[in-house]
C-alpha cells in the first residue's frame, strides 16, 4: 500500500463551518452556510479511484474547520476492498477543536497508476440527488 497527497480544494473550507456532508463511491459534497466544495475522484488510464471511508463525521458537522493535515493515525486499509492488484490510499485530514475528519480514497491500479482529486463546483445541481447525505462515519 503506498500512501500519497493529490492537490484538492479542501482548503477553500478552512476557517468555515461545515453544515452537511453528501457522497457515493465517486462524488463528494462538502457544504457550508455560504459555500460548497464538490470534488471527484478519478484514476489514471487503466486505474479506478473511490472514496472508500470517512472517518470521524461527529468531529466535522457544526464546527470550523482549523486547518488540513494528511495524519492518519491507525487507518488499516483492507486491500480485499481494492479492484486490482495495487492500491494507493489517499487521505485529507479536516481538523476541529473537537477532532479530525479523515477523508479516504483508494485508487487500485497494476502499480503504475494513480489517482487524483478533481473541483467539480459546476455540476453540484447535476448530482446532489445521487449522493448520500452522511451524518456518521461512512464506509463503501
Amino acid at each position: 500500500m503506498i500512501y500519497e497527497k493529490t492537490n484538492t480544494n479542501f482548503d477553500k473550507l478552512i476557517g468555515k463551518v461545515v453544515t452537511d456532508i453528501y457522497v457515493d463511491q465517486n462524488y463528494l459534497v462538502i457544504k457550508t452556510k455560504n459555500d460548497k466544495v464538490v470534488m471527484a475522484v478519478e484514476g489514471d488510464c487503466c486505474s479506478h479511484s473511490y472514496w472508500v471511508d470517512i472517518i470521524g463525521v461527529k468531529n466535522l458537522i457544526g464546527k470550523k474547520v482549523l486547518h488540513i493535515t494528511d495524519e492518519l493515525n491507525g487507518y488499516e486499509f483492507d486491500d480485499k476492498r481494492g479492484t486490482q492488484e495495487c492500491n494507493s490510499i489517499y487521505n485529507y485530514c479536516l481538523v476541529t477543536k473537537k477532532g479530525n475528519c479523515n477523508f479516504i480514497f483508494v485508487n487500485s491500479s497494476n502499480g503504475y497508476y494513480g489517482g487524483y482529486i478533481i473541483n467539480m463546483d459546476d455540476i453540484y445541481n447535476n448530482i446532489l440527488n445521487g449522493l448520500t447525505r452522511i451524518t456518521e462515519d461512512w464506509k463503501l
